[in-house]
């Protein structure tokens, strides 16, 4: 992604080893999602996603309890 600012979110994966990435913001368009190790400043795998398509799909999952 460069130098330019960005927003990030860090999420750590099930299996313990690895982390997800979501990095984006500052009325940016696309959003990049990345795969790394854990304790490492930087993930190994980084892809560039539509970001208002990422949100729809996620905003169409059903997460947790069954909205009433």
């Amino acid at each position: 992604m460069g130098e330019e600012a960005f927003d990030e979110a860090r999420l750590d994966c099930a299996d313990g080893e690895h982390v997800l990435y979501v990095r984006g913001g500052y009325q940016r368009d696309e959003v990049h999602i990345g795969i790394g190790r854990y304790g490492e400043d930087a993930p190994y795998v980084l892809v560039e996603v539509d970001g208002k398509a990422l949100k729809r799909a996620l905003r169409n999952m059903v997460i947790g309890k069954a909205r009433t």
